[in-house]
């Protein structure tokens, strides 16, 4: 953020919604560096979507998710997303939202060029590109996932199933031939070398 007394860094307001033990730190570190931010605590659920409405933008730090339930939101409500790049991010949202609003985590100058462009274009963007999931075409989403996961392994399970029955019949022959030899020692190897010196062989 640009401090009110400074030249760079985004032109914007933070507003943070949602409450925790590292609030009064974040509300001293943004008095000490005079950024502009407004801290609402927490929020109803059923008021962030005028909340979303009201943002030029949306901006998540999070790398911890399983889908990302308030990126949604956001988008839903016609509200850019700025959006970090990490695995479950780049498999929901790479191909759904414009390259330019994804960056790095711990690259300032790269969420600076994130925010920059969902501020500049992104409401427009999303009115020609809504953003269109409902649970019904989450829930298909994850079937597919587990049938190819059920493929994957079913094609590991095949050379399990091959390694084992070849390993059942290599231990097979190998108690056989173990059986049969001590079978010949114990009870013919004797007579049958008297017998064959018996005969001078």
């Amino acid at each position: 953020l640009r401090p009110k007394d400074g030249e760079s860094g985004v032109d914007a307001v933070l507003v943070i919604a949602g409450d925790g033990p590292s609030r009064p730190a974040l509300e001293a570190e943004a008095r000490r560096r005079k950024l502009r931010v407004v801290f609402l605590g927490n929020v109803p659920h059923n008021e962030l979507p005028k909340l979303y409405r009201a943002a030029d933008c949306w901006v998540t730090m999070s790398l911890s998710e399983t889908f990302g339930l308030t990126t949604l939101e956001s988008l839903m409500c016609g509200c850019p997303a700025v959006i970090p790049r990490c695995d479950v991010f780049n498999e929901i949202w790479d191909e759904r939202v414009p390259k330019s609003w994804r960056y790095d985590v711990g690259n300032n100058a790269e969420l600076e060029k994130a925010i920059a462009s969902a501020q500049s274009s992104g409401r427009a963007w999303l009115e020609q590109h809504p953003v269109k999931m409902t649970w019904k075409g989450a829930a298909e989403n994850l079937l597919e996932q587990y049938e190819e996961c059920i493929k994957m392994i079913s094609k590991d399970r095949e050379t399990l199933h091959t390694f084992i029955e070849f390993t059942d019949h290599c231990l097979r022959v190998a108690t056989g031939t173990v059986i049969a030899t001590w079978v010949l020692t114990r009870y013919y190897y004797t007579p049958l070398r008297s017998f064959l010196q018996r005969f001078g062989l």
